[in-house]
């Protein structure tokens, strides 16, 4: 009996000391905020010390010396839009502002050689992680991809990131990012997050999305 329990246990030791696989691992954040770009760095850098193999994509340089780490702006030589959201006072103008700045980062993404050198090589990750929003430019790299794929919603949960996977949220408890309500939404609260919902279903597929699908195809002509 003890015999046996003390193969058990040294048969345990054994597959707990067993060094874990080292995992390659691609994090896509081209359209990013500084405070989103320092979120994945910092996702990068822990998923490196676990001895990962980790690339960044993103719109801003990096600080981050790792030896498993590699940081790639996706604007190279060319400047960082300089618009502040913080700055503005309609929604118009910010609507205006994302739609310009996706188009122009996605616009130089595709042309920087480096960024389509890492496309090629985009099936030898084991996982690609991407922001949700505006990041819909980074979806080329799921091309023919067999990999696992993760869509990171900051926000929480969000209509747009969570129907990305297949589902719905009702809108009864579910507030629309742009409004200032929580789960405890009034009848008349419920109504405006409901229309909101509905325009917000319009315009973005219809005056973002088609942007976006316009310029990856000229890159991709082939892509769905």
């Amino acid at each position: 009996m003890t015999c046996n329990m003390l193969l058990k246990y040294f048969l345990l030791c054994a597959c707990v000391t067993l060094q874990a696989r080292s995992y390659k691992i691609l994090l896509a954040v081209p359209m990013a905020s500084r405070s989103l770009h320092n979120l994945f760095t910092s996702i990068g850098e822990s998923l490196a010390n676990a001895d990962h193999q980790v690339t960044l994509l993103s719109n801003f340089n990096s600080s981050l010396n790792h030896p498993n780490f590699r940081h790639l702006n996706v604007l190279g030589e060319k400047p960082l839009p300089v618009d502040n959201i913080f700055e503005m006072k309609a929604m118009a103008d910010a609507m205006e502002m994302f739609r310009k700045n996706t188009i122009y980062i996605g616009e130089t993404m595709w042309t920087n050689p480096s960024v389509l050198e890492l496309w090629k090589t985009r099936r030898s990750f084991d996982a690609i992680l991407i922001a949700s929003y505006l990041n819909e430019i980074s979806m080329p790299f799921l091309m023919d991809y067999n990999g696992s794929f993760m869509l990171v919603s900051t926000p929480g949960v969000e209509y747009f990131a969570i129907s990305a996977s297949g589902n719905w949220l009702p809108p009864a408890v579910v507030p629309a990012i742009l409004l200032p309500y929580d789960e405890h939404m009034t009848f008349l609260e419920r109504c405006v997050n409901l229309v909101t919902l509905l325009i917000m279903r319009v315009y973005y597929p219809a005056v973002m999305h088609s942007e976006q699908e316009a310029m990856l195809h000229k890159y991709f002509p082939n892509m769905e």
